[in-house]
């Protein structure tokens, strides 16, 4: 009878390995997309986007290709308070995800979420946020939260003054900008949604323009 030697147990070893990694979401590690922001007062609004950041939350980057999102993304799939959130990107150290919208009912002003990471099957430590009905944040050009904001012409064109495709915009033009955490918001209001290609790491965004009042309707 042969015996099992280190080869032969080996690929065995590493599937159990990897199929034992438990995800980590990091301390203050749960932010608005949009800000990053890691304040005390930080909180989340149903239906915005949020970024989660830690480690072995996935086993490598896939970023979400249809709408509407799904809520599993690379075998990886995050709960507020056990309500399922649509994944958006997924990678080892980060986690992009749209708050479900039913976790604050419209009577309340705010309250605190259980946020939990599962990948393949093994569940993070829950990790407490704040859930507010409105938690506003504008996307920006370096992706980070800080700096310029992501700024479109009425024509499509970027309103900056250097690069191909950009323009300054002119006083008195209407400029649309994206936006997150911007809450329910009136369903009777049109809401154009942006792209995200040029930032995959932020998802999915709201169209705002400084002329009227920003559209609620979508994220």
């Amino acid at each position: 009878m042969l015996k099992p030697t280190l080869s032969t147990l080996l690929p065995g070893l590493l599937v159990l390995s990897a199929q034992a990694q438990t995800p980590t979401i990091s301390a203050g590690g749960i932010t608005n997309g949009a800000t990053l922001s890691r304040t005390i007062s930080s909180a989340l609004a149903p239906g915005s986007i949020a970024t989660i950041t830690g480690t072995d939350l996935a086993a490598a980057p896939v970023t979400a290709m249809t709408l509407p999102w799904p809520q599993t993304l690379g075998d990886v799939s995050v709960t507020f308070d056990g309500l399922p959130a649509a994944v958006i990107y997924v990678s080892p150290r980060q986690v992009n995800v749209q708050v479900p919208w039913s976790v604050l009912d419209r009577d309340q002003t705010s309250r605190a979420a259980a946020v939990v990471v599962t990948r393949n099957g093994v569940e993070s430590a829950p990790m407490s946020v704040a859930i507010a009905r409105v938690s506003p944040g504008i996307f920006t050009t370096n992706a980070m939260g800080t700096g310029a904001a992501i700024v479109a012409n009425a024509d499509g064109t970027r309103a900056q003054t250097a690069g191909e495709g950009s323009r300054p915009a002119r006083i008195g033009s209407t400029i649309s900008f994206w936006a997150t955490g911007l809450g329910h918001g009136d369903p009777h209001l049109r809401c154009r949604r942006g792209t995200a290609r040029h930032h995959p790491a932020h998802g999915g965004d709201t169209r705002g323009s400084h002329r009227r009042p920003a559209r609620t309707g979508c994220i």
